[in-house]
Formats: structure tokens, sequence, C-alpha cells
């Protein structure tokens, strides 16, 4: 097992040397939760967890779709392990949505609590670190 000084010694490091990689910590909901960012080069990786775990692994992916005259943004999201219900699924797609990024996301979950009013919070800690 590692213990916190290994962990943090990486954590540093990660903040040193790669600019793509950001990780912070917010209250959400009364509950310390730990976000980390990382931006490959063909997709972002987002990790959102409470418990220090990594959760629930879901990818989402964003096309258009023609639907007579308009186009529509169509999200394909699928639960890659772990928790496989449509709490997840609103939670992938709301973030999604909202961040609008240019390139699909994988999103790591384990939170206490997926409701609206933690979603909202969690969406504006995460563009203000996306900025």
């Amino acid at each position: 097992m590692i213990d916190d000084s290994v962990s943090t010694a990486a954590a540093n490091s990660l903040k040193k040397e790669d600019s793509s990689v950001k990780l912070f910590s917010a209250e959400i909901n009364n509950t310390h939760t730990e976000f980390a960012i990382n931006s490959y080069t063909d997709r972002f990786f987002i990790i959102i967890t409470q418990t220090g775990n990594i959760g629930t692994l879901v990818s989402v992916e964003k096309d258009t779709a023609k639907v007579e005259k308009e186009t529509a943004e169509v999200y394909s999201i699928r639960v890659l392990l772990g928790k496989d219900d449509e709490d997840v699924h609103i939670a992938a797609r709301f973030l999604a949505g909202q961040l609008n990024l240019p390139k699909p996301i994988l999103f790591s979950f384990c939170i206490k609590d997926l409701g609206l009013v933690a979603l909202k919070n969690i969406l504006q800690k995460l563009k203000e670190h996306l900025q």
C-alpha cells in the first residue's frame, strides 16, 4: 500500500511537470471532494471523488445528428466499470453538456450524492479550473 507521503509527492510532481493535469479539492454538499482533470490528445479524464477511490468509469462522446433541417447534439454514454444506473447517466450527460469540451470525456465518479445541487456545485468547480 502506498502511504500518503508518496501519493502527495507524486501529485506535487504532476502539478509541476505536466500542465495538462489539474488537481484541486472543494467542499460539495459539506463533503470534501477531490478533483483531477487530465487532458490527453484524444479525451479528457475527469476524476471526482469523495472517498479517494476511482469509482464508476463513464465514457461520454458527443456527436451531431441531423433532424430535418436542424442539427442536434447527441451524447453516447457508456458505463465502463462500476454502477450502471440512471443517476450516473444523468450526471455524466449533464456535466458533459454543460462543459461542452472539444474532446470526449472519461468521467470517474465516486460521489455520495448525484443530485442536482451537487452536480451544479461540481460543474462550477470544474468550469473554474478548465478555463
